[in-house]
């Protein structure tokens, strides 16, 4: 057990669980029902090109075990189904993050040292869920806060915060990290997952996020040959405004960032010690 920085919050409304897909997910799931936490809703927002072995283990792991124990099974959401009722908002909402970096000639946020992309493709379109479910409206109405478990654990306390910094969003949700409030780190919820009897998830992100590390873009390049291609032509399409940055592939020696140089033989080196995206629960 390490430091537990996070009390739970005292909100009374509705839980619902902001579901990544990976390891700190799944142990945040069974240590919430291990504590009696009854879900109103789990959300996967789908960015469009997750990891296959992300989407077979909810359908095939996750939801069979929370059908077991009582809970609702993963809602899928994506930005995608969210520009149907926004019609005004025309391209720049349609579609995946994929395209968008296509379409707009740029890469994913976090290639640039920021990180919108799960700003853009995983919280709104949870949020935009939730808003129009008659439960949440209910709550709201009644002066009550939605609870959003998320799967941050004592590895990274870094990364939680005790309140949303979003004005409007905090008036309406409180974050919960259960794992922290547990001092559970990465190791413990690995510990967790398999007690429980079941498999430990692949990482859940983006196949081609700048924050892959070596291992995870050679196994793009040896495994998904199609999902390679198409990253090698997304950097080829991008117009980049930065020296520094000039490709999908995290740190290289020289500063430059190209993942065809994956292929030419030239020494990377990876950054240790970083947090990727907020995709990778």
């Amino acid at each position: 057990m390490k430091q537990i920085p996070f009390p739970p919050p005292t909100a009374t409304g509705p839980v619902v669980m902001a579901y990544g897909g990976g390891v700190n997910t799944m142990a945040a799931l069974i240590e919430a029902t291990r504590r009696g936490v009854k879900f109103t809703a789990i959300v996967m927002a789908d960015p469009g090109h997750e990891w296959p072995q992300t989407h077979w283990y909810r359908d095939n792991i996750a939801n069979p075990w929370l059908i077991e124990h009582g809970q609702p099974t993963v809602t899928v959401v994506t930005r995608a189904a969210e520009a149907k009722f926004r019609p005004r908002a025309g391209l720049i909402y349609q579609g995946t993050l994929g395209e968008e970096c296509l379409r707009i000639k740029a890469l994913p946020s976090i290639a640039y040292g920021w990180k919108k992309c799960s700003q853009k493709y995983k919280a709104a379109p949870s949020n935009w869920w939730i808003e129009r479910q008659p439960w949440a409206q209910e709550a709201w109405s009644r002066g009550e806060r939605i609870t959003r478990i998320i799967g941050y654990d004592a590895d990274e306390p870094s990364r939680a915060r005790p309140e949303i910094l979003d004005a409007r969003e905090a008036s309406r949700f409180v974050p919960r990290y259960i794992l922290l409030e547990r001092g559970i780190d990465r190791d413990g919820c690995i510990a967790i997952i398999e007690r429980a009897g079941l498999p430990v998830p692949h990482k859940s992100a983006c196949m081609w996020c700048p924050s892959n590390q070596l291992a995870e873009w050679r196994e793009v390049r040896d495994h998904h040959p199609d999902v390679y291609s198409y990253a090698l032509g997304m950097e080829a399409n991008a117009e980049i405004g930065s020296p520094d940055v000039v490709g999908l592939v995290r740190v290289m020696p020289n500063g430059r960032r190209q993942l065809r140089m994956l292929d030419e033989g030239a020494p990377v080196m990876e950054r240790e010690g970083e947090v990727p995206c907020d995709c990778a629960l």
